[in-house]
């Protein structure tokens, strides 16, 4: 046995030793149960648990905060400190009465304990006769000889619950007696606390919410559950800090999941827990509160929390719980660099839409307001928008919201009879060598074809060429012009309204482009018109620019002869004679002949195309060079060309491009740039170009975008815009409802949008770009005008008084275009149509001139509908007011308006008589007018209170809210004087 024992280890067949494996078992379980612990606590130890346990500690401080303020305000009021005082007074007189009142407690708790007692005994009392009955019917109803003593025996027991329920009657009327006198002797003390609690309910709710924050504030019991619920495994004890309380399910809002459409889900504010709250705007991320909460979240929004969400508007990933998972985007390199450092970020790559960097935010709101033209709150959408529009974007792309829209330039269908061979092909070359801010973009001279620069040039010449050959005669309807005086056109350009939609020479261009200004570019800037066509030119052109473009936006400001001459001599005086100083080149048959065999031989064998070359003249190479040029660039898609009336948009769709895939975006050799789609169209817009840097490509297959020379806030806002055409959501059910009502007010505020209305005219609340430019002439062009004509006079009243000071700004207000808000519930939709189609003057003193569109009949009754409708007014009929002119109400009204009373014609033009002893500043629309423009209750409206529909109007108010009428007639009845001022103003001018 011993030896056997000392040579066990030869008996022993495991390879590896036991002792070894017992202690790697040992090392590997306690391994694994580190790792099963650190699972269960990265688990339980997510990031938004801490955020919640910070914004804890956040809230805590500022209700305690509130709360000291709320009490130290309370401290300083007379109010509290009497009702404070007020009530332990009465509570030390109740005091006193203790024990007479704990008496009568005693006798009230023994009356309440009878009155349950009977009343059980009553109810099991009425049981018993209701089953008594049941066997008395049954017992009648089965001819049961038992019916007469189960008859008797319910009688008897309904006898017994009448004998019962007046025992309850009394003890309950006994009950209220005591609780009666009992309430006579509190009700002074408890009406006393009532009066106090109104004082201190905000303290009090601020203590409420305090005791459930603060732990020091909970009872030993309280605080041991709220410690317990929130540690780990414990999720089934409603812990404090969760998911659940925070997630938001959106309804009438999806996500595309490719297969289907699921609800959108959102856990945002398991860390932003401050979003929608007011007080924590000082706050950093994720407490802070969202800027402006009455548009935005807030209860009373027109987007609140729980139906909207959050990443509806922002996107990303809305189950995700942490900073990375949620998709998060930087707003730049900087700060992507800064996230990865501080929270470990890195971007969903397989995540479709992840969140819109801060600055392209607003492009959300287009996804449920694609049909309006202007968004509140929405200033950066709604300036790329305008950009796209001015730019003309959907000339080459397609864009659904611009369907049918017009082109944006200038016709070329007699560009021949404008401009020169020479000015045109530098003019094409290099826009901005001519005209700093012109819209129209650069095709030549940039990164990708500055190394063929020969080449180009030859191509620019080749389609100048063929517009020129292709350029139809313009009869022009007036072969000669009166002698123009620059001077007077200088003030007439200022004073007439062209800086409604132009920018005039010497004018300074905003360094920011704002949507206000960008109205104020509708039209070229007028600067080097003398170097680009002749007066005679632009005085046709001003005196009918349909003859001439019948699509043009150009209105007819129906000038006089004389009015066109000044304003032609003037525009022409400013010259650019170096901008066109050098001939184009002479056509190269070289270059011709390589430019022409890119365009043939993908039709015919490149012998074929050497072959058809060779039998073209010059002039039908540079033709033919031209034409394909012309398609190659899509010259076409902003002017009118002829040959080219019906060409297609030759650019890609930019319906749904924000969801086009990264993978079909060609970043080409721009490793450096981050891909994802708002970088490529950030570097698509500032350079075009750039993406063939390094590329070896012919010059036909270079990239053809233009550069428009955009700014950096340009820039920004249209790829907001540009994020925002996405896929429709099919059954998305927050989008503003399309009822025709809304469905009038987009059309007409688009055409308005199209028509640059708000370049002299506020409108809904925004434009009037113009107001600055008629401050600027009122201060130094008319006021200098006018100083002139009186020192041409040569009189002098010998006061020698020193020259007012001029209020510009209130001057600007009387001299400025009307503002149209709420245009539709001041006017009358027939006189406003027959003025939009033919304007009359209203205001005599203004110098700024309603223009003349040309609009067809339909464009008028959209125009009409959208005022009528965004006024929520009827359209098209409208209740007539009937004037009784023989009642005395009539008479009353004759004799306010008169000048013993309110001398209405102090300030208002009469049937074309103008006010005695007022300045054109201080006058006011005629009132003969009234009774064909005006509906007859907004002038009601507007007499009771002129500043709540036009702030800063100088209509006076003459029936203050509160005051006495300052006219005895009617009986001083206010609503009475309005109407019969109202009937008699409706008497003027109407001969029916």
């Amino acid at each position: 046995m011993a030896d056997k024992k000392e040579n066990s280890h030869e008996w022993d067949q495991r390879h590896y030793s036991a002792h070894l494996l017992n202690i790697i078992f040992a090392l590997s379980s306690l391994i694994f149960l580190a790792s099963m612990i650190l699972m269960f606590w990265k688990d339980y130890d997510r990031e938004w648990r801490t955020h919640q346990r910070s914004f804890r500690q956040v809230e805590l401080a500022k209700t305690q905060e509130a709360l000291a303020i709320e009490q130290e305000r309370l401290t300083s009021a007379s109010s509290y400190t009497t009702l404070s005082n007020r009530v332990a007074e009465l509570e030390a007189a109740q005091a006193a009465q203790k024990s007479e009142l704990d008496a009568m407690a005693v006798d009230r708790d023994k009356a309440d304990k009878k009155l349950g007692v009977a009343t059980q005994d009553l109810n099991f009392e009425k049981a018993e006769a209701s089953a008594m009955r049941y066997r008395v019917e049954a017992a009648h109803g089965e001819h049961d000889h038992k019916a007469e003593a189960l008859r008797a025996a319910y009688e008897k027991l309904t006898l017994s619950v009448s004998t019962k329920s007046s025992v309850v009657d009394g003890l309950q009327a006994e009950l209220e007696a005591l609780t009666a006198a009992m309430t006579a002797r509190t009700a002074a003390v408890d009406e006393a606390r009532k009066e106090l609690g109104k004082v201190t309910l905000q303290r009090d709710l601020l203590a409420l919410r305090l005791s459930k924050l603060d732990p020091s504030k909970m009872d030993v019991a309280t605080r041991l559950g709220d410690t317990v619920r929130d540690l780990p495994l414990m999720d089934a004890l409603n812990p404090r800090y969760n998911i659940r309380d925070h997630q938001i399910i959106v309804e009438g809002i999806t996500e595309d999941l490719i297969f289907d459409r699921v609800p959108r889900v959102d856990r945002c504010t398991v860390c932003h827990l401050g979003i929608d709250r007011k007080g924590f705007e000082d706050q950093p991320n994720p407490f802070k509160t969202h800027p402006d909460l009455d548009l935005f979240l807030g209860l009373s929004s027109p987007h609140p929390l729980k139906e909207f969400g959050c990443t509806s508007c922002h996107g990303g990933r809305g189950r995700g719980t942490s900073f990375t998972s949620a998709a998060h985007m930087p707003r730049s390199p900087e700060q992507a660099a800064e996230w990865k450092e501080e929270y470990g970020w890195h971007e969903l790559h397989h995540w479709d839409r992840p969140m819109r960097p801060a600055q392209y935010t607003q492009a959300g709101c287009f996804e449920c307001h694609s049909g309006a033209s202007q968004t509140t709150g929405a200033d950066s959408l709604n300036l790329g928008l305008a950009v796209v529009e001015r730019a003309g974007c959907y000339g080459c792309h397609e864009i659904e919201k611009y369907v049918g829209r017009s082109r944006v330039g200038p016709t070329l269908q007699h560009i021949a009879s404008k401009v020169t061979p020479q000015w045109a092909y530098h003019w094409l070359n290099d826009p901005k060598g001519f005209r700093d801010h012109t819209w129209m973009p650069s095709f030549f001279n940039q990164t990708n074809n500055s190394d063929i620069k020969d080449r180009t040039d030859q191509e620019a010449n080749a389609m100048v060429q063929y517009l020129m050959r292709e350029s139809r005669a313009h009869e022009a309807a007036h072969e000669s012009m009166p002698t123009g005086d620059a001077e007077r056109g200088r003030v007439l350009t200022r004073s007439l309204g062209c800086q409604g939609c132009h920018m005039l020479d010497g004018e300074t261009y905003p360094e920011t482009l704002t949507i206000q200004s960008l109205r104020r570019q509708q039209g070229p800037g007028l600067t080097g018109i003398g170097s680009k066509t002749t007066a005679l030119w632009v005085f046709n052109w001003l005196k009918d620019p349909r003859a001439y473009h019948p699509a043009t936006r150009m209105p007819n400001l129906r000038l006089s002869d004389q009015e066109a001459a000044d304003t032609a001599a003037y525009l022409v005086s400013s010259r650019k004679d170096d901008f066109a100083a050098t001939p184009p080149p002479a056509p190269a048959a070289e270059a011709l002949d390589a430019i022409a065999l890119e365009f043939m031989v993908p039709g015919m064998t490149r012998a074929q195309a050497t072959q058809a070359l060779a039998t073209m003249s010059l002039d039908e190479k540079q033709q033919y060079c031209g034409s394909k040029l012309i398609r190659r660039y899509g010259c076409f898609g902003c002017h009118d060309i002829p040959g080219f009336e019906d060409a297609r948009p030759i650019g890609t769709t930019l319906n749904e491009i924000a969801d086009k895939s990264i993978s079909k975006l060609d970043f080409g050799l721009q490793h450096d740039l981050p891909h994802i789609n708002y970088a490529w169209f950030e570097q698509k817009l500032a350079n075009p170009r750039l993406f063939d840097e390094g590329m070896v490509k012919e010059p036909k297959d270079r990239l053809r975008m233009p550069n428009f020379h955009l700014e950096p806030a340009a820039i920004n806002a249209v790829v907001t815009a540009l994020l925002g055409f996405t896929k429709p959501d099919d059954e998305l059910k927050k989008m503003v409802p399309r009822t025709p009502r809304r469905i009038f007010v987009e059309k007409g505020e688009a055409l308005a949008g199209e028509l640059n209305c708000r370049g002299c005219h506020v409108l809904r609340g925004d434009g009037g770009a113009i107001k600055d430019s008629v401050a600027y002439w009122l201060e130094h062009i008319k006021t200098n005008s006018d100083a002139s004509e009186e020192d041409d006079s040569g009189e002098d009243d010998g006061w020698g008084e020193e020259e007012e000071e001029i209020d510009v700004a209130a001057l600007a207000r009387a001299y400025s275009p009307p503002n149209l808000t709420g245009e539709g519930a001041k006017v009358q939709p027939t006189w406003l149509f027959h003025f939009l189609q033919a304007p009359e003057t209203i205001r005599p003193w203004l110098t700024l001139r309603m223009p003349s569109y040309g609009l067809s009949d339909d464009q008028l009754n959209t125009l009409t509908a959208f005022f009528s409708y965004d006024a929520e007014k009827p359209f098209p009929f409208v209740s007539q007011t009937v004037v009784d002119t023989n009642s005395a109400a009539y008479a009353a009204g004759r004799e306010m308006f008169s000048p013993s009373a309110m001398s209405c014609a102090r300030c208002h033009i009469t049937g074309g008589q103008t006010p005695i002893g007022s300045s054109e500043d201080n006058w006011a629309p005629d009132l003969a007018k009234a009774h064909a423009r005006l509906r007859g209750d907004w002038i009601l409206t507007w007499l009771q209170n002129p500043q709540a529909i036009e702030p800063g109007t100088k209509m006076p108010m003459y029936w203050a809210p509160g005051e006495q009428s300052p006219v005895p007639h009617l009986d001083g009845d206010p609503q009475r004087q309005r109407e019969a001022i109202r009937d008699y103003m409706f008497s003027l001018g109407n001969t029916q």
